[in-house]
């Protein structure tokens, strides 16, 4: 072989192993992020609108690309999805977030868009969203998929809704265990079970994830556990997530370990934000139980004691004081 034969077989050589390199995608975290509450055939769950403000303003901080939806009927829940897996499909990593309604009959897993009545157990395939149809969502993510559920909230669809004649099939306010290989999946209570909506601004659950997800260079399923420790605290044990599927051997991040983009205080500040918002004495309570020795203690204390006290048009002391919380 010539001196140019060996060169041009070196420069072929050195192009092989350079293209993966260059082919390799840049990081593309996003996430799809619905809360629904504003429920047609039942009372309206008072916490999703601001659960999915919660996690949405904390996941676009730590680098997500956030889809952001409230109280959409099932077309827009639908077309949703159908974009979003578009978007997956050039992603590093995908979340799907839902609180709101859900609920098992006969093992599979529903998603309640809020125009859902359900009349019959048949109305299902056409008013409501299956869990299938979210993870085919994220089939074509190659990097990291997740799905999260804050939607075991008890549901009184599941005692009016009728079944069919003869039906002998399992029906639970609470969502079934699933298999699943190359996705995470986490509901924010144990298969079967109930989550609590909360009476603060945000649910459990949702708070829990916004203080663990910020988390730089730690594996998912490490993230997931410390939220399910969260939720356990936060409910004396009432609740407890559970977490379905697994992920390759290696660590899979939320976020790297060079991204870290919030510190707790932000994400308590977002927390704070949206209690003072509510302005409700159980909003102000629940912040106590979340951050007993939060910045805002001392805060939160002053506007418990202002909505004691029989009067109108009360204004709330929103930012901290020198010392708050010490």
């Amino acid at each position: 072989m010539t001196l140019a034969a060996r060169a041009a077989a070196l420069f072929l050589l050195l192009c092989a192993f350079a293209a993966p390199a260059a082919a390799q995608q840049p990081d593309r975290r996003i996430a799809l992020v619905i809360g629904n509450g504003a429920y047609a055939a039942q009372s309206v769950l008072p916490n999703p609108r601001a659960d999915a403000q919660l996690v949405s303003d904390t996941l676009r901080r730590v680098g997500f690309t956030v889809y952001q939806h409230t109280d959409l009927r099932r077309g827009a829940m639908e077309r949703a999805l159908q974009e979003f897996g578009r978007e997956a499909d050039n992603s590093t990593a995908a979340m799907i977030y839902f609180a709101g309604h859900g609920l098992e009959v006969n093992g599979v897993n529903w998603l309640l868009p809020v125009d859902a009545r359900l009349v019959d157990e048949r109305d299902l395939e056409f008013e409501a969203i299956s869990l299938d149809a979210m993870l085919r969502t994220l089939s074509g993510a190659p990097g990291l998929r997740m799905v999260v559920l804050d939607a075991c909230r008890n549901n009184p669809l599941t005692r009016s809704m009728r079944r069919s004649v003869g039906a002998t099939r399992s029906l639970s306010s609470g969502l079934a265990a699933i298999e699943v290989t190359g996705t995470l999946v986490v509901y924010s209570a144990r298969a079967g079970k109930t989550a609590l909506d909360g009476a603060g601004v945000n649910s459990p659950f949702a708070s829990a994830f916004a203080r663990r997800v910020v988390e730089p260079g730690r594996d998912a399923q490490l993230v997931m556990r410390g939220v399910s420790a969260d939720v356990r605290a936060l409910t004396d044990g009432a609740q407890e997530p559970a977490v379905f599927g697994d992920l390759p051997g290696t660590d899979v991040y939320l976020v790297p370990g060079a991204a870290q983009t919030v510190s707790a205080s932000e994400v308590e500040a977002a927390v704070w934000r949206t209690t003072v918002a509510t302005g409700s004495r159980e909003a102000f309570e629940t912040y106590l139980r979340q951050y007993p020795n939060g910045a805002y203690k001392a805060l939160a204390q002053q506007n418990i004691a202002r909505l004691r006290q029989p009067q109108r048009g009360i204004r709330f002391t929103e930012k901290p004081v020198t010392g708050a919380g010490q």
